[in-house]
């Protein structure tokens, strides 16, 4: 009987140190750690990037962290897309350098329509990814119609590794 209750101890044991090295590890970053990279008219709005321009589309850049052992395995983008006449685009990408190669793999979303409400974009799973991955996203924000922004607000990662 005490060596059942022995081995039962080594599952309950092991269960735990398996679920530990595959632990979940989430991080959230704010929409102001885009950078304007074209059209458009950048403003910060709290955590928030817009564009304020009533004529052209803006691109940013998102560099987005990651810890050094985990894997991404999923993400959202929280958006507002205030104009009907065109979608929030977010761009995942996964770079991983190897030899003499950048190695590049994305997913792309968009926005379903335009209101007052925040969307969730979800990205799934990027190809060839590596914990010697960065990630970044690129994204278009559209013009401002009739006084209302486009904004990113946030994404969030879904992580998991060991630690």
């Amino acid at each position: 009987m005490k060596r059942h209750y022995l081995a039962m101890l080594g599952v309950v044991l092991g269960a735990l140190v398996s679920t530990e090295s595959e632990a979940s590890d989430d991080a959230t970053y704010p929409g102001n750690v885009c950078r304007w990279l074209s059209g458009g008219s950048y403003q910060v709005f709290s955590s928030s990037i817009m564009n304020t321009s009533t004529s052209s589309t803006m691109k940013v850049v998102c560099p987005l962290g990651r810890d050094s052992k985990s894997t991404l395995i999923g993400a959202d983008t929280r958006v507002f897309d205030r104009n009907p006449n065109a979608d929030v685009k977010v761009q995942l990408f996964m770079e991983v350098s190897s030899g003499s190669q950048l190695l590049f793999a994305s997913d792309t979303r968009f926005s379903s329509s335009s209101g007052a409400n925040v969307q969730k974009l979800t990205h799934g799973v990027l190809e060839n990814n590596s914990i010697h991955a960065t990630y970044f996203a690129v994204c278009d924000v559209p013009p401002a119609v009739n006084g209302q922004v486009s904004h990113i607000n946030s994404f969030l990662l879904f992580e998991v590794g060991s630690d």
